[in-house]
């Protein structure tokens, strides 16, 4: 397999990265998640437990 073949299949293949976002109580975590999910974040409640999100690359 060369070079040229290996780039093509990742330009193919959809890529999933997993995120972990650490930090402390009001850091603003819940905020920046729904910001790069394009979701609104006038009215954010304080998370209880954890958020699992799926982004999709645009």
């Amino acid at each position: 397999m060369g070079l040229l073949t290996i780039l093509r299949k990742m330009k193919q293949k959809e890529r999933e990265v997993r995120l972990l976002m650490l930090g402390l109580d009001n850091a603003g975590k819940t905020t920046i998640l729904k910001k790069f999910n394009g979701e609104d974040i006038d009215e954010i409640s304080p998370t209880l437990g954890f958020n699992i999100k799926t982004l999709e690359h645009r």
